[in-house]
């Protein structure tokens, strides 16, 4: 990715450099420039573990190797967006010494640190805990001298140094694979009515709105009952277009149509007004958002 993210902080001034959301870059709002979307990451080979020197551990242990995805912020804090586990490690037995991890995975695009997890002495596969996190996707080696009443604690959070935000890096590991940039659809909002206006009902759609991943707003169902030439409802900030817009829709036969009120009216941005002289007013309109 060729631009770092971070995410605005409300009531701080953000940096010339900084994106609020993603989805701006998408809509338009925003020029970042080329981003590359990542495909989720493989399951990560086992580190290779070994006895070394004096130190804290004394028993039998099991690692689990833990990448974890997302961007560098340009504070240079971290946003986190994903997880995905190795399976266990061999046993490792230590006498009073420390453990030497070798061959650490290294992950695809996307990756911005490992977090690795451990048994306490003489803990069973399937019970590590977290211990540290590298925070980079080059380091390979590292020694392991965290005591057991340690393990699950010091996660990363918005307070540490470096701060870490977005996704919590969890005190154990993560079973499912949440790496990958993915673009879901917006969930359909069902408006508050005014005016006596409410979904038709029977096998009509029922009236909701959304933003689309291009940020195309649409408004869908069919609605009846209300005043004619009065709000249906009130698209909030963030869906209105620019200036007015009027959209002829079949009004069970007759004619009918819906005319959103735009930013540059003022006061009444964001009305959606009916006009209809049958039954039925059938709404279907997609629009651009105002910038």
């Amino acid at each position: 990715m060729s631009n770092n993210f971070k995410q605005i902080i409300p009531g701080t001034v953000p940096l010339a450099t900084d994106v609020d959301q993603l989805r701006q870059a998408f809509s338009g709002i925003a020029d970042v420039g080329p981003l590359t979307l990542c495909a989720a990451q493989s399951i990560p080979i086992v580190a290779s573990v070994a006895a070394s020197g004096v130190g804290n551990l004394n028993g039998t242990y099991y690692y689990k190797i833990v990448l974890v995805t997302g961007f560098q912020q340009s504070d240079g804090s971290f946003y986190v967006n994903g997880f995905v586990s190795s399976v266990d490690s061999a046993k490792l037995t230590v006498a009073n010494g420390q453990c030497s991890l070798t061959n650490i995975p290294i992950g695809s695009a996307g990756t911005i640190g490992r977090a690795i997890y451990r048994t306490i002495a003489g803990g069973t596969v399937g019970l590590e805990k977290f211990a540290f996190v590298i925070w980079d996707n080059t380091t390979t080696s590292f020694l392991d001298n965290v005591l057991d009443g340690n393990l699950g604690t010091g996660m990363p959070n918005s307070s540490t140094l470096p701060a870490a935000y977005g996704a919590a890096i969890p005190s154990t590991p993560p079973t499912t694979n949440t790496t990958g940039t993915i673009f879901s659809q917006q969930a359909a909002i069902t408006p508050t009515f005014l005016n006596g206006w409410s979904s038709y009902g029977y096998t009509y759609e029922t009236l909701h709105y959304w933003m689309d991943t291009s940020g195309l707003i649409h408004i869908q169902g069919s609605v009846s009952s209300g005043t004619t030439n009065a709000a249906i409802f009130r698209l909030p900030a963030g869906y209105i277009p620019l200036n007015d817009e009027f959209f002829p829709c079949d009004a069970n036969a007759s004619y009918g149509s819906v005319d959103i009120i735009g930013i540059n009216s003022g006061a009444n941005a964001g009305y959606v007004v009916g006009n209809y002289g049958g039954t039925r007013l059938a709404i279907n309109v997609i629009f651009r958002v105002g910038i």
